[in-house]
C-alpha cells in the first residue's frame, strides 16, 4: 500500500500537467474572443494555431508549465523520502536504545537530557516523561563508593574538553527511590558533519555485584598477601623444575637474600640435599601423590651459614600451570631442644646407673669400713698399722662422700645440710686438682682459715669448687696460666644491693676463681648457667657444669656471679652466708655406748651382716645375722619375744625391709626396728614410721654412728 505523500505527489503532478493544458487552452480562447471580435468559435481557436510562431511560443509555455510541475513533484517526492528516511532512522535508534542492555542518557549542549532508555530510567528511578528537559545532574546523582565524596558529573568535561570521558572504579549513583547502584560508565561528545559539539551520550551499567565480588577478591588477596608476607615461615611458590616463581618476606630474611636474587634462583642454590633436576623431580612426584609432603633438610643461607628446616609442600594451581607451596620452618630450636632431650635421656640414663653402682659401692665400703674399723681396734698396740687403718677409713668415708654425690645426681638422696668451715674443703680439694691439671699451670691460694661457717651439703660445695677451678683450668690447658683461688669473709650493705640483688645485706663467705686464660665472649656470657649449654667441643662437656653449681649455690642461699673479658680471663665470685655456729668435731668418740640386748641384723649382703656382727657383739650385745629376709620372719614368728631390737636393710630380694618391718610389727606391735638405706634422705620418715620403724642407719655406716642409734633405739623402747 502507498505511503499518503505517495500518492499526494503523483495527483500533483496529474494536476500540474492538466493545469498547463487548461491554460494553453483558455489562453487560446481568452485570444481568439479579446483580440478577434469576429467571433469565430472554436474553429477560430484552431486556425490561431496555424500561425507557426504562434504555435512554437504555445507549445514553448505549456512545456515550461510542464516541466515546472515536474521539478515541484520531484521535489515533494525527496521531501516525502527524506521524511520517511528520518522516520526510519528516528525508529531503529529508539529500537537501539531499547535493545542496548546498558544505561543510556544523551544530553545537549546545556546538560539537559533528550534521551533516555528504559535500563537508565530503571537505575535512576525517573521516568522518560520526568527525565526528558531534565538536567542530568539533577537525574544522576554520582559519588565515590569510598569516599562518599560527591562526583562532578562527566557531560560537564566532556563538554568541556570534547574527549571521551570515563569514570574510575568506585563510582556510585543514587536512583531516585534512594537505592545504591555501582556502575562502570564513560561519556563522549555528539558531534555534527562540521565536528561541532552537539550533545553527549552517556553510557553506564549495573556492576554492583561484579564490583563487590572483585572488592571481596582484593580483601581476600590483601588478607593472603598480609599472612603470607608477615608469617614467621618462609613461603616458596616454585614450577616443577624448582625454580622459584614467588617467596614471602621470610624467606628473603631467612635466607639474607632479597626477593629478586630469590626469584632468579631455585631450590638447586639453596638445598644442600638437593644436587639435582631429578631429585626436584622425585620431590614434586611425592607431593603429587599425596595431599601433602613432610620432609626436612638443610638451607644454606647467602652467607654460606646452614640451618635445619621442616618443609610442607602441596600443590597448587594458577591459571592452568602448576605450582609447588612449600612452607619452610625453621627448626633449629626443636633440634637443640631435640638434643637436649637426648642429652637429658642420656644422664636420666646415667643417673640410674650410677644409683644403681652407687648402692654397690656403698655396701662394699660398708664392709671396708666396718672391717678397718675392727682392725683398728684390735692393732692398739701397733702405731703404723693403727695409722695405715685410719687413712683407710679416713679414705673410705670421702668415698662415701662420692658415693652420696652420686646418688643426689641420680635424684636417689638428698643433700644434708649441717654447719661447716668451707676452707678445709677447698684445702683437700686442692690437693686433687694439683694432680689433675697440667704443670703449665700455677694454682695460687689465697685462703682464710677464720672465713666463717656455712651451713650447706658440704660434699655438694666441695663439687662448685672443684668444679669452677677444672673449668678455669680448661681456659688454659693450652697456653697455660694462673688459677687463682682465694676465701675470706665479706659484709655486704645497703649500697651492694645492685651488685648482688638476689641477697640481703649481712655476712658470706666470699669464694673467687679467676683464671688467666682466652675469657668468655660477651656474646654468650648471659647463656653459661643456662642447662646444656657448653662451649667445649663434641664429647668434653655436657652443658651440666655450670648450671649445677649455679643451682646449688642458689640452693644454698647465695649468689654467683662472673666477670670476663676476651684475651684476658675469667673471675667467677660465689657468695654464701656465713653463720656464728660452732663446727662439731667429727671424731669418733673414744667410748662407744654398748649393751647385752638381743640383736637379729638381716642383709642381702653377707660381708654387711658379718661386719655388723661383729661390731655389736665387740660392744656386748647377742647377734643373730641373716641374709634372707624370709628367714628372720620365720625366725620371728617361731619366738617373737626373743629379740630386743631388728635391723633390715631397705632393698632386699623377695620381703623388702619396709615390708618385713610391717609384717614383724603385725606379730610383735612394740619390736623396735631400724631400717639401714643407702638413700636414708630420700626415705619418706612419715611413711616408714607407719611401718613402725623407729629410727635409720646410713649405708655405709661408720661404728660410732652403728653404737649411738642402737643404743637411742633400744633406751627410746623401754
Amino acid at each position: 500500500m502507498k505511503d499518503t505523500r505517495e500518492r499526494v505527489a503523483a495527483n500533483v503532478m496529474w494536476a500540474t500537467f492538466l493545469v498547463a493544458v487548461s491554460l494553453w487552452v483558455g489562453a487560446a480562447l481568452f485570444e481568439y474572443f479579446w483580440f478577434n471580435e469576429t467571433g469565430k468559435g472554436f474553429s477560430a481557436v484552431l486556425t490561431a494555431l496555424d500561425d507557426p510562431r504562434e504555435l512554437l511560443m504555445r507549445l514553448f509555455f505549456t512545456s515550461a508549465v510542464l516541466m515546472g510541475g515536474f521539478s515541484v513533484s520531484r521535489i515533494l517526492s525527496r521531501l516525502v523520502q527524506s521524511e520517511k528516511n528520518l522516520r526510519e532512522q528516528e525508529e531503529n535508534l529508539r529500537i537501539t536504545l531499547h535493545s542496548i542492555g546498558d544505561a543510556v542518557i544523551v544530553t545537549d549542549t546545556t546538560g539537559a537530557i533528550v534521551r533516555i532508555n528504559p535500563i537508565a530510567q530503571r537505575l535512576t528511578g525517573w521516568t522518560a516523561e520526568d527525565a526528558l528537559g531534565t538536567p542530568l545532574n539533577d537525574v544522576l546523582i554520582i559519588f565515590n563508593a569510598r569516599t562518599k565524596q560527591s562526583v562532578e558529573s562527566p557531560v560537564n568535561r566532556v563538554l568541556e574538553t570534547g574527549e571521551i570521558v570515563g569514570m574510575s572504579n568506585h563510582s556510585m549513583i543514587i536512583a531516585r527511590d534512594g537505592k545504591e547502584y555501582q556502575i562502570a560508565d564513560s561519556a563522549a561528545p555528539i558531534k555534527n558533519a562540521e565536528g561541532e559539539i552537539t550533545g553527549v551520550v552517556m553510557v553506564f551499567r549495573d556492576v554492583s555485584e561484579e564490583y563487590r565480588i572483585r572488592e571481596a577478591l582484593k580483601e581476600s588477596e590483601y588478607r593472603f598477601r598480609t599472612f603470607y608476607d608477615q608469617a614467621q615461615d618462609a613461603f616458596f611458590l616454585c614450577n616443577p623444575d624448582g625454580e622459584f616463581f614467588d617467596v614471602n618476606k621470610a624467606a628473603c630474611k631467612k635466607l639474607g637474600y632479597s626477593r629478586d636474587e630469590l626469584l632468579s634462583m631455585g631450590v638447586l642454590s639453596i638445598d644442600q640435599n638437593v644436587t639435582g633436576t631429578s631429585e626436584i623431580a622425585l620431590l614434586v612426584e611425592a607431593v603429587k601423590k599425596g595431599k601433602a609432603f613432610t620432609h626436612e633438610t638443610v638451607l644454606k643461607r647467602k652467607d654460606g651459614s646452614t640451618f635445619p628446616v621442616e618443609i610442607n609442600s602441596g600443590l597448587l594451581t594458577l591459571e592452568e600451570s602448576t605450582y609447588v607451596l612449600a612452607s619452610v620452618r625453621d627448626i633449629s630450636e626443636r633440634k637443640q631442644l631435640e638434643d637436649k632431650l637426648r642429652q637429658s635421656q642420656k644422664m636420666e640414663s646415667i643417673g640410674s646407673l650410677a644409683g644403681g653402682i652407687a648402692h654397690e659401692f656403698n655396701n662394699i665400703l660398708g664392709g671396708i669400713i666396718g672391717y678397718a674399723e675392727i682392725a683398728k681396734d684390735d692393732s692398739a698396740g701397733n702405731v703404723p698399722a693403727w695409722e695405715s687403718l685410719n687413712a683407710i677409713l679416713n679414705l673410705c668415708h670421702r668415698a662415701r662422700d662420692v658415693v652420696r654425690q652420686i646418688l643426689i645426681f641420680s635424684r636417689k638422696d638428698r643433700p644434708r645440710r649441717r654447719p661447716f668451715q668451707p676452707h678445709c674443703g677447698i684445702l683437700e680439694a686442692m690437693k686433687v686438682l694439683r694432680a689433675s691439671i697440667p704443670s703449665t699451670i700455677e694454682i695460687r691460694t689465697d685462703i682464710d682459715e677464720n672465713s666463717g661457717t656455712v651451713i650447706g651439703d658440704q660434699t655438694q660445695l666441695n663439687q662448685v669448687g672443684m668444679n669452677l677451678c677444672m673449668n678455669a683450668a680448661h681456659a688454659m690447658e693450652d697456653s697455660g696460666g694462673v688459677l687463682e683461688i682465694g676465701l675470706f669473709p665479706v659484709i655486704l650493705g645497703s649500697g651492694d644491693a645492685e651488685a648482688y640483688p638476689d641477697l640481703m645485706p649481712g655476712k658470706y663467705v666470699k669464694l673467687t676463681v679467676s683464671d688467666t686464660g682466652t675469657g668468655i665472649d660477651p656474646d654468650i656470657i648471659d647463656r653459661i648457667f643456662d642447662p646444656f649449654f657448653t662451649t667445649k667441643e663434641v664429647g668434653k662437656g655436657t652443658g651440666m657444669g655450670l648450671s649445677v653449681v649455679h643451682g646449688i649455690i642458689q640452693e644454698h642461699g647465695g649468689s654467683i656471679t662472673v666477670s670476663s673479658e676476651k684475651g684476658r680471663g675469667t673471675v667467677f665470685t660465689v657468695l654464701l652466708p656465713r653463720v656464728d655456729e660452732t663446727v662439731e668435731d667429727d671424731l669418733e668418740l673414744e667410748s662407744l655406748p654398748g649393751g647385752t640386748e638381743n640383736i637379729i641384723i638381716v642383709d642381702d649382703e653377707s660381708y654387711m651382716v658379718l661386719t655388723q656382727k661383729k661390731i655389736l657383739e665387740r660392744l656386748g650385745y647377742t647377734v643373730t645375722a641373716l641374709t634372707n629376709s624370709l628367714e628372720v620372719l620365720e625366725l620371728f614368728e617361731k619366738d617373737p619375744q626373743q629379740f630386743d631390737l631388728v635391723i633390715t636393710d631397705l632393698t632386699m630380694p623377695q620381703l623388702s625391709g619396709d615390708r618385713l618391718a610391717s609384717r614383724l610389727i603385725a606379730i610383735r606391735p612394740d619390736i623396735p626396728i631400724i631400717l639401714a638405706t643407702g638413700y636414708a634422705d630420700s626415705v619418706d620418715t612419715d611413711e616408714v614410721l607407719m611401718y613402725g620403724i623407729k629410727g635409720f642407719i646410713p649405708k655405709p655406716c661408720k661404728r660410732h654412728e652403728l653404737a649411738v642409734t642402737v643404743r637411742k633405739i633400744l633406751d627410746g623402747n623401754k
